[in-house]
């Protein structure tokens, strides 16, 4: 296995077309010179975790390279200019490094790209207007970065993206009504509204809307995701009571809707869910729910909050709601 410096002499090798270089303990900065190899198609230096510094200008240069995959080092700085003159770039993914600055609007004449990953660094400022012009793209992938503002209602255009991913930010206000259709990670921001359109998105299979500012009561149009499998809504400011058409989600096995304000009774119909074996996690824990919960949800089994038990029931056992072998109370 390589290790040590990425060695200058690669450059050299003037036909090489392919230079993967993953898990070798590499170290020290990108080499400018490898910007000579014109012939490159694919770049990956994957989990080196000591390779540093900016990716060089020169990397520009490779006119043929279709695959730029540095993931998991310690490379920083800004994205050079140079690099967006790569139009036969495809697939872009720089996840987990310290790059800094605003995410440049000149991405958007590497319109042949399928895969843009930059998650998990450092970029600020507002996402660019400019992404939905890479109509290509099957997964956009923009979470744990400084990003603030708004969601742009250019997203919308990505119609062919599988995968849109914009969690951990720090985006607020609502989601655009063009968007609705599209983005189903957006956990960790301060958006605080969910448009009509959103319940639409009938071939869903995860919602993660987690630790935002989303308020009023969950609709009952959630019942048409009829092929959702995880639902995660919790620490939000959801209230009114639990729709029934939950029960229509066949396929769920996670619902968690702990830490919001809802409140009435759990509905029965949930229990459908239980007893058919596909729920298998129901969190209801820090809502002032009341009554007694379903005898079938019981069968579920008590939710470890310590251990983190993957499966289970959680809710607040007490006064107001109570039922299954360990929260009895008087109103059983």
């Amino acid at each position: 296995m390589m290790s040590g410096q990425v060695p200058s002499e690669l450059a050299m090798l003037t036909t090489l077309q392919e230079l993967l270089l993953d898990d070798c303990s590499l170290s020290g900065t990108l080499p400018a010179v490898l910007g000579s190899l014109t012939n490159l198609t694919t770049i990956r230096f994957h989990r080196n975790k000591n390779i540093k510094g900016p990716i060089p200008s020169e990397y520009g240069m490779m006119n043929s390279l279709m695959d730029l995959s540095i993931n998991q080092n310690k490379l920083s700085g800004s994205l050079p200019s140079e690099l967006f003159q790569m139009s036969s770039l495809t697939e872009l993914t720089l996840v987990k490094n310290k790059f800094t600055g605003t995410i440049p609007v000149e991405l958007s004449l590497l319109t042949g790209l399928t895969d843009l990953r930059i998650q998990k660094n450092k970029f600020s400022g507002a996402i660019p207007s400019e992404v939905g012009i890479l109509t290509r793209l099957s997964r956009l992938n923009l979470g744990d970065n400084n990003l603030q503002g708004t969601i742009p209602t250019e997203i919308g255009m990505l119609s062919n993206t599988e995968d849109i991913f914009l969690a951990a930010a720090s985006l607020a206000g609502p989601i655009p009504s063009e968007c609705g259709l599209l983005v189903n990670t957006m956990q960790d921001n301060q958006l605080s509204f969910i448009p009509i359109d959103f319940w639409q998105m009938t071939n869903m299979l995860k919602l993660k809307l987690q630790n935002n500012l989303f308020s009023g009561p969950l609709p009952s149009e959630i019942g048409a995701f009829r092929k959702i499998e995880d639902v995660e809504a919790y620490d939000n400011f959801f209230s009114g009571a639990l729709p029934s058409e939950l029960a229509l989600l066949t396929s769920m096995t996670a619902l968690q809707l702990h830490g919001n304000q809802l409140s009435g009774s759990i509905p029965v119909e949930l229990s459908k869910l239980a007893s058919n074996g596909s729920l298998e996690l129901l969190t209801l824990s820090g809502n002032p729910l009341s009554g007694v919960v379903p005898g079938e949800l019981c069968s579920l089994g008590q939710y470890n909050t310590t251990t983190k038990d993957p499966f289970g029931l959680d809710f607040d056992c007490g006064g107001l709601l109570c039922g299954c072998d360990w929260c009895r109370c008087g109103l059983l």
